[in-house]
C-alpha cells in the first residue's frame, strides 16, 4: 500500500517540470532506485545469428526483483555510441526477456549491450547495465574494426575452456548436474535442478546451454559477480532534480506542445488527445500544464496497433506544434569500448561456423520461434451495442445521407461555429443534449466530423453507435460513434503540425524458443548444427527438484551449461557445469 501511495504522489508531481530538492529527497526515499542485471547468451555472435537476453530489475533498498518498474529499456550499441538496436521489455515481478537478430549487413566490430529502465536513467548512465560484445561478419570485406593489425587487445578477455573467475562466490542454494558428462549426436540430455530451499525455488532463473569456444572473447560476468560488484557501487540520485519518472503502471509517454505565435511559448492549458487504433483501440486525453507539457501513462502493452496520432483538442491549434520526448539514451559516446581483435588462428572456426549459420538459418521455417500471443483484450469502450454492417443494407453516396438514412438515434445538427456535427440521442431524451459526440475513424479520433461527411460510404464497412454518456479523462461525450473502413486506413491527408503521426515501439513479444524433439519423427532429416542446444529465459519452479530435457545436435564439443538468476529474497545464483558431445 505504502508504494501504491505514493504512486500518486508522483502523478501530482508529474505536473511540475522541476522539482525542489526536499522534494526529489521525499520521492527517492519513498520509491528506492533500481538496478539491472542482463544474462545474456554469449558475447561473440555472428551475423545471421540471434543475441538473447534475460532482464532482473533489482530494487536497490531490498536487493530482490524489482516490483517497482514494469519496462524495461535495452540497446546494443556501435562504438560511435549511436544504438544500432533498441528493445522495450514487458517486465513481470522485475524480470523480462527479449532477443535481437544480427542481419548481414551490421558491421564487424565491437559493440555493448545496455540496458536500464526510465526510473534509472535519473542516476545517470555510468548506473546502467553495460555488458561487451563483439560481431564478426564474414559477408563483408570491411573488418578494420577488428582487424588485428590495428593493434593487440586491450581489454578483459577470457577463454571459455579455462575461464573462472576469482571472485565466484560458492553456491549452496542451487545445484544443477546432468545425466551423464558425454552424449552422443542428437542424444536426450536430461538436466537436474536441485533447489537446497524454499526461498532458492521461489526465484527466477534463465539457462542457457552454449558450445564453448577455444580462444579469447569479450567478457561477460554472471550474476553472483555481478552482485559482488554493485555492493562496493551504490546508486547516487541525482540532486540537481528528477527528470524521469518510474513506469509503475505501464510507459508514461512525455511531450510538450509549442506555441508558434507567443513570444515567450507561453499559453493556456489546452488538451492532447493519443489515438493508438488496432483490435484494441485506445484513446486517451491528457492537459498540458503552463509550459505546454504533458503525460500520458499508457497502461496497455500489447496494442496492436501501428501508428499512434496526437493532436492538440478544439479549433484553432494550427499554430501549436507537438514534440514527443524520447525514451531511450540519446548517444553512449562517454562509454569505453572493449577492443577485441580478430586472430589467424580463428580462420577454421569462423569458416566452419559460418557454414553452419547459413544452413540453420536456411531452415529456419521448420526451426522458427513460438510467438506467446497477448489475451484477448476490448477497445477502451468496451462492445458496442448497436452495429451497422453496411453490406446489409441499401447504400447511400455519402457517409452524410447514411447516417441520416439508416442510424438509429442519430442526428446532424450545426455546432457554434456553424459547422456539421454527428450527434447520438442519449438513452433518456430525444433533445440534444449539447455535449460533443466522439467520433473514431479506423480508431482514431476525428474532431472535425464536417471534414468527413462527405466520404464515400461505399469505402465503410461498419459503424458502431454507442448512446451512454461517455466521461474520458478530464472530458464528456454524449455518445461514441466509430466507422470501421474496408481498408481500415482512413485518416484525413492534412498537413497539419498540431498533429503527430508517429510508430510507438511495441515491448519485445514473448516467445516460446525452439528446442527439437528427435522423439518426434519429421525433424530427422533435418540437419542440426545448433552450437547453442537450450535457453529458457523464464523459468520458473515451485517445488522440489526439476528435469529440464533437451537434445544435443550434430556438432560434436563441450558445451557449459548455465543457470543465472536471483531467488525470492534477492539472493543471486549462479550454477555452471558442462556435457561433452563426441563423434
Amino acid at each position: 500500500m505504502r508504494k501504491e501511495f505514493y504512486f500518486f504522489i508522483v502523478l501530482i508531481l508529474l505536473q511540475s517540470a522541476v522539482l525542489q530538492s526536499q522534494e526529489v529527497q521525499d520521492l527517492t526515499e519513498a520509491i528506492p532506485q533500481e538496478k539491472m542485471f542482463v544474462h545474456y547468451n554469449s558475447s561473440l555472435f555472428l551475423a545471421g545469428e540471434s543475441l538473447r537476453y534475460k532482464l532482473y530489475a533489482i530494487n536497490e533498498s531490498t536487493n530482490k526483483l524489482s516490483d517497482i518498474s514494469k519496462l524495461g529499456y535495452v540497446e546494443v550499441i556501435r562504438q560511435d555510441g549511436i544504438a544500432l538496436f533498441q528493445q522495450k521489455i514487458d517486465l513481470e515481478s522485475g524480470s523480462g526477456y527479449g532477443d535481437f537478430f544480427i542481419p548481414i549487413d551490421v558491421k564487424s566490430g565491437n559493440y555493448k549491450i545496455v540496458a536500464y529502465t526510465q526510473w534509472m536513467k535519473n542516476a545517470g548512465k555510468e548506473n546502467f547495465f553495460k555488458g561487451d560484445l563483439a560481431i564478426i561478419n564474414p559477408y563483408t570485406e570491411d573488418q578494420g574494426a577488428i582487424s588485428d593489425s590495428t593493434g593487440a587487445n586491450n581489454s578483459s578477455f577470457y577463454l571459455d575452456d579455462n575461464y573462472k573467475d576469482k571472485r565466484e562466490v560458492e553456491n549452496a542454494l542451487v545445484t544443477i548436474s546432468t545425466s551423464a558428462e558425454k552424449y552422443r549426436k542428437r542424444e536426450k540430455v536430461i538436466l537436474n535442478i536441485t533447489f537446497k530451499n524454499a526461498d532458492a525455488e521461489s526465484g527466477s532463473y534463465s539457462v542457457l546451454v552454449r558450445k564453448l569456444d577455444t580462444f579469447a572473447k569479450p567478457q561477460h560476468t554472471s550474476a553472483s559477480n555481478w552482485s559482488l560488484e554493485q555492493q562496493s557501487n551504490n546508486l547516487i540520485q541525482n540532486s540537481d532534480g528528477i527528470n524521469y519518472f518510474p513506469e509503475m503502471r505501464g510507459e508514461i509517454i512525455n511531450g510538450k506542445i509549442l506555441n508558434k505565435m507567443s513570444a515567450n511559448g507561453s499559453f493556456d492549458k489546452r488538451i492532447v488527445a493519443l489515438s493508438i487504433p488496432g483490435r484494441n483501440d485506445i484513446l486517451k486525453f491528457a492537459q498540458t500544464d503552463e509550459e505546454g507539457n504533458f503525460h500520458f501513462n499508457l497502461n496497455v502493452s500489447n496494442f496492436e496497433g501501428e501508428s499512434a496520432v496526437l493532436q492538440v483538442m478544439n479549433r484553432g491549434t494550427e499554430n501549436f506544434q507537438i514534440q514527443l520526448e524520447e525514451k531511450f539514451v540519446d548517444n553512449y559516446q562517454d562509454f569505453n569500448f572493449n577492443n577485441f581483435r580478430f586472430k589467424p588462428e580463428m580462420r577454421e572456426w569462423l569458416k566452419k561456423r559460418s557454414i553452419y549459420n547459413q544452413i540453420e538459418n536456411s531452415y529456419l521455417a521448420e526451426k522458427s520461434d513460438e510467438i506467446i500471443l497477448s489475451s484477448e483484450s476490448t477497445s477502451f469502450y468496451g462492445e458496442l451495442p448497436e452495429v451497422y454492417n453496411l453490406d446489409d443494407y441499401n447504400r447511400f453516396p455519402t457517409v452524410r445521407e447514411t447516417f441520416v438514412e439508416i442510424i438509429r438515434f442519430g442526428a446532424i445538427r450545426k455546432g457554434n461555429d456553424g459547422q456539421s456535427q454527428f450527434e447520438v440521442r442519449s438513452y433518456k431524451s430525444s433533445l440534444s443534449t449539447g455535449l460533443p459526440t466522439l467520433l473514431l475513424v479506423d480508431g482514431v479520433l476525428i474532431q472535425n466530423h464536417e471534414e468527413f461527411m462527405d466520404f464515400d460510404s461505399r469505402k465503410i464497412q461498419r459503424i458502431g453507435i454507442l448512446r451512454d454518456k461517455y466521461f474520458l479523462g478530464p472530458l464528456v461525450f454524449q455518445g461514441i460513434i466509430t466507422i470501421e473502413t474496408k481498408q481500415q486506413n482512413y485518416f484525413p491527408l492534412i498537413s497539419r503540425e498540431d498533429i503527430l503521426e508517429t510508430k510507438p515501439l511495441k515491448t519485445s513479444p514473448q516467445k516460446l524458443y525452439f528446442h527439437p524433439d528427435y522423439e518426434a519423427s519429421q525433424q530427422a532429416r533435418i540437419p542440426d548444427f545448433r552450437f547453442e542446444l537450450y535457453w529458457n529465459p523464464n523459468l520458473k519452479f515451485t517445488k522440489g527438484n526439476k528435469n529440464i530435457e533437451f537434445y544435443t545436435s550434430d556438432v560434436s564439443g563441450t558445451y557449459q551449461v548455465s543457470l543465472e538468476g536471483f531467488t525470492g529474497e534477492g539472493k543471486p545464483v549462479s550454477a555452471t557445469t558442462t556435457i561433452d558431445v563426441v563423434e
